[in-house]
């Protein structure tokens, strides 16, 4: 009722979810939302209890047909159960007069006689007693074997007078001469195996012997793969787990320097000023190179302007304005020596720029 409430008011492309009770109808009804929609998926959220047979089907875009069949929305149609019909022995006994209805295609007589070779090789013996009007017996082995009696003979003169009773005698006198078969075939086979010469049992004997040790061989070099992929996975699932490692506790590093910096008011709780854990008030990693830091160390600005110019924005370095002198954040990091170098350089710029 759902589905055909969904399917009254959905657009095109619209999506359905619902909740069923998995039982045998479940994969039915799969189907039917396969017919209308896209992409149909069932998930178990973790909110559900695994002990509960409730599952969620999640149905993606809605195909809109222009004309939907009735019989989907009916249980008595969605849900039916088809079963093939099976023959028994009590079909077999006709309570009711046949029909008359002609000769079956290819087959212009009435009377069917059949050996009873043919009723033993028969794949459905039920369907071969429907068919025949008799069975003859021939004179063999099959004839004078202990379960075929006198009654036995005269049934299989004339099948279409029998009961349920017969039928089912015949039936399991069927079973008893297929088993008597069987049992005479195995025997003639070892007879066959004993009679072998010796030089052909030695040579089979070898032949099993070369497969044995092939197979030992093949058996040897097949788990000594195994193992070595057995340890190369064992070896990647140990790097992954220690990569895995490592970054949790880098994670979980960072967490913790973050609480310790709302704890210690230096931070607001889901803002932090720090980038990326430099407290530091200047920053020297855009300076990777020893010959730039060495510019830098004799009073050499321009590569700090042309590093500058070429990533805007960054705050890692920071140029004082010419406007504003301020001497003493270089003087305080450096010795008088440096500081009258750097000086005298910064003079030698001004003049080469006027």
């Amino acid at each position: 009722m759902a589905l055909k409430l969904a399917c009254e008011f959905l657009c095109k492309g619209g999506w359905f979810i619902t909740k069923v009770f998995r039982s045998r109808d479940y994969q039915p009804l799969l189907w039917i939302f396969q017919q209308f929609f896209q992409k149909v998926q069932a998930t178990k959220p973790q909110a559900s209890r695994n002990e509960s047979a409730e599952i969620f089907v999640v149905c993606q875009g809605y195909q809109a047909p222009d004309k939907i069949d009735s019989k989907f929305f009916d249980p008595k149609y969605a849900f039916k159960d088809v079963e093939v019909p099976t023959k028994s022995v009590s079909e077999l006994v006709s309570k009711k007069k046949p029909k008359a209805e002609g000769y079956s295609e290819g087959d212009t007589t009435l009377y069917h006689r059949f050996t009873l070779m043919d009723f033993l090789k028969a794949p459905n013996p039920v369907d071969f007693l429907s068919k025949a009007n008799e069975i003859t017996l021939g004179d063999g082995e099959l004839e004078n074997h202990s379960s075929t009696t006198e009654e036995l003979r005269q049934c299989c003169r004339d099948i279409r007078v029998l009961g349920r009773k017969e039928l089912r005698a015949l039936l399991n006198w069927r079973t008893k001469l297929r088993r008597f078969l069987a049992k005479k075939l195995k025997e003639q086979a070892k007879e066959l195996d004993i009679n072998l010469s010796s030089g052909e049992e030695e040579e089979s004997r070898e032949e099993e012997k070369k497969e044995k040790m092939e197979a030992k061989a093949a058996a040897a070099e097949e788990a000594k793969e195994q193992e070595e992929v057995e340890l190369a996975l064992a070896e990647m699932k140990a790097e992954e787990l220690a990569e895995l490692k490592r970054k949790k506790k880098k994670i979980l590093k960072e967490q913790r320097k973050q609480r310790e910096r709302v704890e210690l008011k230096m931070d607001l709780p889901g803002v932090s000023i720090a980038d990326d854990g430099d407290t530091s008030m200047f920053s020297l990693r855009s300076i990777h190179r020893t010959p730039l830091l060495n510019e830098l160390s004799r009073g050499d600005m321009a590569s700090a302007d042309a590093l500058l110019e070429i990533s805007p924005g960054d705050d890692d370095i920071c140029v004082s304005d010419h406007d504003e002198e301020d001497d003493v954040s270089l003087a305080s990091d450096l010795d008088p020596e440096e500081l009258l170098e750097i000086e005298a350089r910064q003079r030698k710029l001004e003049r080469e720029q006027r």
